[in-house]
Protein backbone atom coordinates (compact mmCIF):
# COMPACT_ATOMS: atom_id res chain seq x y z
CA UNK A 1 0.00 0.00 0.00
CA UNK A 2 3.02 2.26 0.16
CA UNK A 3 3.22 2.50 -3.62
CA UNK A 4 1.51 5.35 -4.44
CA UNK A 5 3.68 7.76 -2.46
CA UNK A 6 6.20 6.38 -4.74
CA UNK A 7 4.38 6.81 -7.59
CA UNK A 8 3.58 10.77 -6.92
CA UNK A 9 7.37 11.32 -5.91
CA UNK A 10 8.38 9.92 -9.38
CA UNK A 11 5.48 12.06 -11.42
CA UNK A 12 6.40 14.84 -9.30
CA UNK A 13 10.36 14.23 -10.62
CA UNK A 14 8.70 13.98 -13.98
CA UNK A 15 7.14 17.70 -13.35
CA UNK A 16 3.46 16.28 -13.41
CA UNK A 17 0.82 17.01 -11.35
CA UNK A 18 -0.95 13.88 -10.09
CA UNK A 19 -3.87 12.39 -7.91
CA UNK A 20 -4.06 9.12 -6.77
CA UNK A 21 -7.31 7.07 -6.08
CA UNK A 22 -8.03 3.93 -4.66
CA UNK A 23 -10.20 2.30 -7.19
CA UNK A 24 -12.50 -0.74 -6.23
CA UNK A 25 -9.89 -3.47 -5.64
CA UNK A 26 -10.95 -4.78 -1.91
CA UNK A 27 -9.84 -8.19 -3.20
CA UNK A 28 -6.87 -7.58 -5.16
CA UNK A 29 -3.28 -8.14 -3.83
CA UNK A 30 -0.15 -7.05 -5.46
CA UNK A 31 1.70 -9.91 -6.97
CA UNK A 32 4.52 -10.21 -3.74
CA UNK A 33 1.40 -11.25 -1.71
CA UNK A 34 0.63 -14.32 -4.03
CA UNK A 35 1.94 -16.77 -1.74
CA UNK A 36 3.39 -15.08 1.32
CA UNK A 37 0.87 -11.86 2.33
CA UNK A 38 3.09 -9.03 3.85
CA UNK A 39 6.57 -9.88 2.09
CA UNK A 40 7.03 -6.59 0.21
CA UNK A 41 10.37 -4.48 0.19
CA UNK A 42 10.73 -0.69 -0.76
CA UNK A 43 12.27 -2.62 -3.80
CA UNK A 44 8.95 -3.96 -4.82
CA UNK A 45 7.12 -0.43 -3.59
CA UNK A 46 10.10 1.21 -6.37
CA UNK A 47 8.78 -1.20 -8.81
CA UNK A 48 5.32 -0.79 -8.93
CA UNK A 49 5.34 2.76 -8.64
CA UNK A 50 7.88 2.41 -11.64
CA UNK A 51 5.74 0.58 -13.73
CA UNK A 52 2.81 2.46 -12.99
CA UNK A 53 4.44 6.07 -13.87
CA UNK A 54 5.75 4.75 -16.82
CA UNK A 55 2.60 3.76 -17.97
CA UNK A 56 1.01 6.94 -16.98
CA UNK A 57 3.63 9.27 -18.92
CA UNK A 58 2.73 6.81 -22.05
CA UNK A 59 -0.74 8.13 -21.70
CA UNK A 60 0.23 11.57 -21.55
CA UNK A 61 1.76 11.41 -24.39
CA UNK A 62 -1.41 10.72 -26.63
CA UNK A 63 -4.01 12.59 -24.43
CA UNK A 64 -5.92 14.86 -26.24
CA UNK A 65 -7.78 18.07 -24.77
CA UNK A 66 -10.65 17.03 -22.40
CA UNK A 67 -13.87 19.26 -22.50
CA UNK A 68 -14.62 20.40 -18.68
CA UNK A 69 -17.95 22.15 -20.05
CA UNK A 70 -20.39 20.46 -18.01
CA UNK A 71 -20.23 20.36 -14.20
CA UNK A 72 -22.33 18.52 -11.65
CA UNK A 73 -22.15 16.64 -8.44
CA UNK A 74 -24.60 15.00 -6.23
CA UNK A 75 -24.53 12.86 -2.80
CA UNK A 76 -26.36 10.16 -1.46
CA UNK A 77 -26.61 7.72 1.83
CA UNK A 78 -28.54 4.57 2.58
CA UNK A 79 -28.44 2.10 5.48
CA UNK A 80 -26.33 -1.44 5.98
CA UNK A 81 -27.25 -4.00 8.54
CA UNK A 82 -24.70 -5.79 10.12
CA UNK A 83 -25.36 -9.82 10.37
CA UNK A 84 -25.11 -9.06 14.64
CA UNK A 85 -24.03 -11.96 16.49
CA UNK A 86 -26.49 -12.88 19.59
CA UNK A 87 -25.44 -12.65 22.99
CA UNK A 88 -24.75 -16.74 22.99
CA UNK A 89 -22.84 -16.22 20.23
CA UNK A 90 -20.31 -14.00 21.39
CA UNK A 91 -20.20 -16.25 24.49
CA UNK A 92 -19.18 -19.04 22.72
CA UNK A 93 -17.13 -17.36 21.01
CA UNK A 94 -15.47 -16.23 23.80
CA UNK A 95 -15.07 -19.53 25.23
CA UNK A 96 -13.74 -20.88 22.04
CA UNK A 97 -10.87 -18.64 22.28
CA UNK A 98 -10.46 -19.15 25.79
CA UNK A 99 -9.83 -22.64 25.35
CA UNK A 100 -6.90 -22.33 22.74
CA UNK A 101 -3.76 -23.80 24.70
CA UNK A 102 -1.18 -22.29 22.11
CA UNK A 103 -1.30 -18.49 20.54
CA UNK A 104 2.03 -17.69 18.60
CA UNK A 105 -0.03 -15.23 16.77
CA UNK A 106 -2.19 -13.32 19.65
CA UNK A 107 -5.16 -14.45 17.39
CA UNK A 108 -7.12 -15.83 20.33
CA UNK A 109 -6.44 -13.25 22.79
CA UNK A 110 -7.62 -10.78 19.64
CA UNK A 111 -10.89 -12.82 19.18
CA UNK A 112 -11.41 -12.57 23.38
CA UNK A 113 -10.88 -8.95 23.17
CA UNK A 114 -13.12 -8.72 20.38
CA UNK A 115 -15.73 -10.32 22.22
CA UNK A 116 -15.79 -9.13 25.53
CA UNK A 117 -15.96 -5.46 23.75
CA UNK A 118 -18.94 -6.48 21.91
CA UNK A 119 -20.75 -8.28 25.13
CA UNK A 120 -20.20 -4.75 27.23
CA UNK A 121 -21.63 -3.21 24.09
CA UNK A 122 -24.48 -5.26 24.01
CA UNK A 123 -25.24 -4.83 27.79
CA UNK A 124 -24.67 -1.04 28.02
CA UNK A 125 -27.17 -0.61 24.93
CA UNK A 126 -24.41 0.78 22.40
CA UNK A 127 -24.54 -2.14 20.23
CA UNK A 128 -24.31 -0.96 16.34
CA UNK A 129 -26.67 -3.01 14.05
CA UNK A 130 -26.29 -1.03 10.65
CA UNK A 131 -24.01 1.74 9.34
CA UNK A 132 -24.78 4.48 6.86
CA UNK A 133 -22.49 4.65 3.52
CA UNK A 134 -22.42 7.83 1.98
CA UNK A 135 -21.88 7.91 -1.68
CA UNK A 136 -21.08 10.79 -3.49
CA UNK A 137 -20.62 11.80 -7.89
CA UNK A 138 -19.17 14.35 -8.89
CA UNK A 139 -19.72 15.18 -13.12
CA UNK A 140 -16.54 16.79 -14.80
CA UNK A 141 -17.56 16.58 -18.80
CA UNK A 142 -17.96 13.07 -19.76
CA UNK A 143 -16.01 11.77 -16.58
CA UNK A 144 -17.43 10.95 -13.31
CA UNK A 145 -15.34 10.53 -10.17
CA UNK A 146 -17.41 8.30 -7.97
CA UNK A 147 -16.30 8.25 -3.96
CA UNK A 148 -17.61 5.23 -2.27
CA UNK A 149 -17.16 4.25 0.91
CA UNK A 150 -15.23 1.04 2.15
CA UNK A 151 -12.86 -1.63 0.63
CA UNK A 152 -14.84 -2.16 -2.32
CA UNK A 153 -14.28 -5.96 -4.19
CA UNK A 154 -13.29 -5.27 -8.02
CA UNK A 155 -16.53 -6.69 -9.64
CA UNK A 156 -18.75 -4.33 -8.15
CA UNK A 157 -16.37 -0.93 -9.52
CA UNK A 158 -16.75 -2.88 -13.17
CA UNK A 159 -20.55 -3.61 -12.78
CA UNK A 160 -20.78 0.56 -12.00
CA UNK A 161 -19.06 1.28 -15.11
CA UNK A 162 -20.68 -1.26 -17.62
CA UNK A 163 -23.91 0.48 -17.10
CA UNK A 164 -22.37 3.81 -18.53
CA UNK A 165 -19.99 2.97 -21.32
CA UNK A 166 -20.33 6.76 -23.03
CA UNK A 167 -18.55 7.94 -19.36
CA UNK A 168 -15.30 7.82 -18.06
CA UNK A 169 -15.82 6.82 -14.51
CA UNK A 170 -13.49 7.15 -11.88
CA UNK A 171 -14.23 5.08 -8.81
CA UNK A 172 -12.02 6.54 -5.35
CA UNK A 173 -12.93 4.18 -2.27
CA UNK A 174 -12.35 4.39 1.37
CA UNK A 175 -13.89 7.85 0.72
CA UNK A 176 -15.46 9.92 2.82
CA UNK A 177 -15.69 6.92 5.29
CA UNK A 178 -14.26 3.70 6.14
CA UNK A 179 -16.63 0.91 6.59
CA UNK A 180 -14.63 -2.05 6.26
CA UNK A 181 -14.67 -4.56 3.08
CA UNK A 182 -17.81 -4.59 0.57
CA UNK A 183 -17.39 -7.79 -0.31
CA UNK A 184 -19.12 -10.22 -3.16
CA UNK A 185 -21.53 -13.03 -2.12
CA UNK A 186 -18.88 -15.53 -3.04
CA UNK A 187 -16.64 -14.01 -0.17
CA UNK A 188 -19.43 -14.61 2.37
CA UNK A 189 -19.90 -18.17 0.88
CA UNK A 190 -16.12 -18.65 1.76
CA UNK A 191 -16.38 -16.99 5.06
CA UNK A 192 -13.22 -15.45 3.40
CA UNK A 193 -11.20 -12.83 4.89
CA UNK A 194 -12.90 -9.84 3.79
CA UNK A 195 -16.64 -10.99 5.21
CA UNK A 196 -14.99 -12.96 8.15
CA UNK A 197 -12.08 -11.78 9.86
CA UNK A 198 -11.32 -8.30 8.59
CA UNK A 199 -14.48 -6.87 10.11
CA UNK A 200 -13.03 -7.46 13.49
CA UNK A 201 -9.98 -5.58 12.90
CA UNK A 202 -12.54 -2.51 11.83
CA UNK A 203 -14.48 -3.35 15.19
CA UNK A 204 -17.47 -3.87 13.04
CA UNK A 205 -19.78 -6.84 12.07
CA UNK A 206 -19.60 -7.71 8.44
CA UNK A 207 -22.82 -6.68 6.43
CA UNK A 208 -25.02 -8.58 4.88
CA UNK A 209 -24.49 -10.30 1.97
CA UNK A 210 -26.29 -8.26 -0.92
CA UNK A 211 -24.30 -5.37 0.11
CA UNK A 212 -22.29 -4.98 -2.75
CA UNK A 213 -25.63 -5.35 -4.75
CA UNK A 214 -27.21 -2.04 -3.10
CA UNK A 215 -24.08 -0.66 -3.62
CA UNK A 216 -23.95 -1.12 -7.06
CA UNK A 217 -27.40 -0.24 -7.51
CA UNK A 218 -27.28 3.16 -5.61
CA UNK A 219 -24.13 4.15 -7.26
CA UNK A 220 -25.74 3.71 -10.90
CA UNK A 221 -29.05 5.89 -9.33
CA UNK A 222 -26.46 8.69 -8.38
CA UNK A 223 -24.46 8.38 -11.38
CA UNK A 224 -27.47 8.75 -13.07
CA UNK A 225 -28.46 11.94 -11.33
CA UNK A 226 -25.43 13.77 -12.47
CA UNK A 227 -25.50 12.28 -16.23
CA UNK A 228 -27.83 15.04 -17.37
Amino acid sequence: ADYPGAFNAMMAEARVSSLFLTGPCGDLDPVVNRDTWGRGTKEHTDRYASLLSRAVLRGLSRAKPFRADRLASATAGFRANYRTPTRKQLREALSEARSVKEDPDKKAWFEICWARENLELLRSGHFARSATLCLQAFRIGEAVVLALPGEVFFEFGEAVRASFPELEILIATNANSVVGYIPSERDFEAAGYASGLACKFYRRFPFEPDIGEKLVNRSVELVRSVQG
